[in-house]
């Protein structure tokens, strides 16, 4: 097992969330990510303003 620690580093992404055979594509969602996997992080408030922007857009249409 290794014991080294992960290194999580603050960034904004673009972020895509596909909704009803749609994708979404939403810029600067702020993540926290592994620069050696580029494995990303994103926490739950994030993604509960993401749930509302794409709800919302899907039910002014």
């Amino acid at each position: 097992m290794d014991n080294s620690q992960e290194i999580l580093v603050e960034k904004n992404v673009k972020y895509n969330v596909e909704f009803n055979g749609k994708v979404v594509s939403i810029e600067n969602v702020p993540v926290r990510i592994n620069e050696e996997t580029q494995e990303y992080y994103v926490s739950s408030t994030v993604v509960q303003f993401i749930v509302n922007v794409v709800l919302e857009q899907f039910t002014q249409a």
